[in-house]
């Protein structure tokens, strides 16, 4: 009976072998390890890519590999893949074109070698499909036919009842890979019949799947990790321009002047080329600016109460006649810093027969109509003429160049930049200073009267700036909002209580500011959406 089962069993280890030198073996995406299967420990070396506790090179060979989802990257979305593969949950991809050379016929004997010993533990991912099977126990024979035969008689060790375990193991390497070999050898009957016993063997670990534990445990430790929402930037808010950082200019023209100004502002104005009054306002009215050529005041009470004027100035300054201006539309008006602007040398070149006794700017804050404001306020008061009869002076002040300038309270440090583009874009046409000219018979030039531009600058930036700091932080804790400054581009954001909390601070790119920073304004608002 041995004699004629020697020459059978040669002769299917030699089918087997032929067999398996044609055979190539399958790769998988997933296959980190690069041992021809997928499971668990793939999973956990992507996980380690995938949270930057390995490091790959996108050059690597195993990159493509382990990049299931083609997406360029490593992460934890391919380890789950490789868990879900793993557990049989879902089909393993194979790599069209990747097989692996059979050169390391030792090593594949060592993997049989598991695979019969261990039966349910190591084998289960790979023999959840019949295929597979074949394929991976196909590789150790075809290495070492004979070492086969020696590794697969180790479990019969624990079988010491059967008489002859030499035959029993041999068949189980037929069954497991050589089973379409059978159909060539239809005279060994004697052989069919026994590897019917080994069959269940390969069977069992398809049902057991022990490896189901694995992904539920490795998941949630490593995978999640790698999705990191805290260190996403906050960009829940949204940045709104203040109207006066984003200014759309109009040209304004007529008979005597032009000038700038914002879109859908107001212009009034009056007068002729001897005497000329503008006036450009927002919408409301409580942002804008004015100039009036001149005016006079008397300098004796009693030349006003007969009819002589319509204002008196005991001491004459620009102070006086502002506060006395205001005295009857406002219910307060308070000069908070005055300067003397330096272009009085260029007025007195414009009107050489009168002295200029007075030139200032002043910084002041009132309240009208309910309303509080701040503004710049300039003039040069000039003596006119000094008349006396009988005991009464019925000379006069002249107030030249009246300049005025206004916003609301806490608005001034913002609108400023613009009310002084307006007033500096000031031109007066040919026509008018033709006109000027004629009146006054002189050949000089009226441009000098509205150089305002830099007395204005000049009162703006000498006004307290302590008070204009107390100023608006009163504002902002009144409005509920913290300012900050934004680095990329050096503008100054009014935000709502709470934005730098929310933004966190590891980010570098909003920051509180400066006390200092207050009187510089702000460029617009950062809100919830």
């Amino acid at each position: 009976m041995k004699n004629k089962r020697a020459p059978l069993i040669t002769g299917l280890i030699a089918i087997i072998f032929a067999f398996a030198c044609i055979q190539s073996f399958a790769a998988f995406y997933g296959d980190a390890n690069r041992d021809e299967k997928v499971n668990s420990s793939d999973a956990r070396k992507i996980l380690r890519i995938a949270a930057k506790l390995d490091a790959i090179s996108e050059n690597d060979p195993v990159f493509d590999i382990c990049d299931i989802d083609r997406n360029g990257k490593i992460n934890s979305t391919d380890a789950r893949k490789v868990l879900r593969m793993a557990a049989k949950l879902e089909d393993l991809i194979e790599i069209p074109g990747d097989t692996p050379t059979t050169d390391e016929p030792t090593s594949a004997v060592t993997t049989t070698a598991e695979l019969t010993t261990a039966e349910s533990t190591t084998a289960a991912p790979i023999t959840a499909e019949p295929t597979t099977a074949v394929t991976t126990t196909a590789e150790p024979i075809t290495a070492e036919p004979t070492t086969a035969v020696t590794t697969t008689a180790e479990p019969t060790t624990g079988e010491s009842t059967t008489v002859e375990p030499t035959t029993a193991e041999p068949t189980t390497a037929v069954t497991t890979t050589a089973e379409p070999t059978t159909a060539e050898s239809s005279t060994a009957a004697p052989t069919t019949a026994e590897p019917t016993t080994a069959e269940p063997t390969t069977a069992e670990p398809t049902t057991a799947e022990p490896t189901t534990a694995e992904p539920t445990t490795a998941e949630p430790t490593t995978a999640e990790p790698t999705t990191a929402p805290a260190e996403q930037p906050f960009t829940d808010y949204k940045v709104t321009p203040a109207e006066w950082a984003n200014v759309e200019w109009e040209k304004y023209e007529n008979v005597y002047f032009t000038l700038t100004i914002p879109k859908g502002w107001q212009v009034e104005w009056q007068g002729n080329a001897q005497q000329l009054y503008w006036r450009v306002t927002n919408p409301d009215g409580d942002i804008g600016l004015s100039n009036l050529d001149h005016r006079y005041a008397a300098k004796d009470i009693r030349y006003m109460q007969m009819g002589g004027s319509d204002m008196y100035l005991a001491e004459g300054t620009v102070r006086e006649f502002f506060e006395t201006v205001y005295s009857n539309s406002t219910e307060y008006f308070t000069v908070k810093n005055s300067t003397v602007p330096d272009n009085k040398e260029q007025l007195q070149a414009i009107r050489p027969y009168t002295p200029i006794r007075d030139y200032q700017s002043m910084y002041a804050v009132f309240k009208e109509n309910g309303r509080e404001g701040e503004g710049i306020y300039s003039a040069v008061v000039m003596e006119s003429r000094d008349v006396w009869a009988g005991g009464m002076n019925y000379g006069m002040w002249e107030i030249n160049c009246i300049f005025t300038e206004w916003t609301p309270l806490g608005a001034l440090v913002n609108w400023q930049p613009v009310l002084s583009t307006v007033a500096q874009s000031f031109q007066y046409t040919d026509y008018y200073i033709q006109e000027w000219r004629s009146v006054l018979g002189t050949n000089a030039s009226p441009e000098g009267q509205t150089n305002i531009g830099d007395s204005v600058l000049e009162a703006f930036e000498e006004r307290s700036t302590a008070d204009t700091i107390l100023q608006e932080k009163r504002s902002d804790m009144i409005g509920e909002y913290e300012r900050v400054v934004d680095n990329e581009s050096g503008d100054i954001y009014r935000a709502y209580n709470g934005f730098l909390d929310d933004i966190g601070s590891e980010q570098t790119r909003y920051t509180p500011i400066t006390d200092d920073q207050y009187a510089e304004g702000f460029v617009g608002w950062i809100d919830k959406p």
